[in-house]
């Protein structure tokens, strides 16, 4: 059985927006993908509200007998940290997400041991945006999981987003890309003009 930690990179089971491989990307710079994989006894649900996204946002709750279907991805240790900051995912429980460990099994039977995304305080459910689901969809159909867990994420009930989504996506890595710092002009130079 794989660890959630080790040393240099964590297991991180995504279920929701985080499987799609763009989104992924968007934040991490070596997502390696290890399995589809499966929760026993949870399905999805969507809470709260997101400005990025104008809508409710994905979470597990507990559901026996039914499965929540995601990946399994290992990222290295600076990879995991960018994806708590943009997920605003805190160690102490603040924010909207906390990570939560849980055991998932793949189509082989292999079991690893993950952490995954999960919301504290739920309240009562809220409809995504369908933009939102739509993002989660292709990801799902992008790494292959299975077609009737697909459909089922498809039938879920969503509304059109009321403005252009994702709103802020990529906001904080773009401040940090544009900052000017003393002594950076001969860093530029040197490498070409990127940094």
């Amino acid at each position: 059985m794989a660890d959630a930690f080790s040393r240099s990179y964590r297991l991180h089971f995504a279920y929701g927006v985080d499987m799609n491989p763009e989104q992924i990307r968007s934040c991490c710079s070596h997502p390696e993908v290890v399995a589809v994989a499966c929760l026993k006894d949870y399905e999805v649900g969507f809470f709260g509200y997101s400005r990025t996204w104008d809508g409710g946002i994905e979470s597990i709750v507990p559901a026996l007998g039914h499965e929540v279907w995601g990946v399994v991805y290992r990222l290295n240790f600076s990879d995991g940290e960018s994806l708590d900051s943009q997920q605003d995912v805190r160690i102490d429980g603040t924010g909207p997400y906390f990570h939560y460990p849980v055991t998932v099994v793949d189509v082989s039977g292999e079991s690893y041991d993950v952490l995954l995304y999960k919301k504290d305080e739920l309240g009562s459910p809220t409809l995504p945006s369908r933009e939102y689901l739509s993002r989660i969809l292709d990801g799902a159909a992008v790494l292959g999981l299975p077609d009737s867990y697909i459909e089922q994420l498809w039938n879920s009930k969503a509304r059109l987003a009321s403005y252009q989504v994702p709103r802020g996506l990529g906001l904080k890595s773009e401040l940090l890309r544009n900052m000017a710092c003393t002594g950076c002009g001969d860093l530029r130079e040197s490498k070409g003009g990127v940094l």
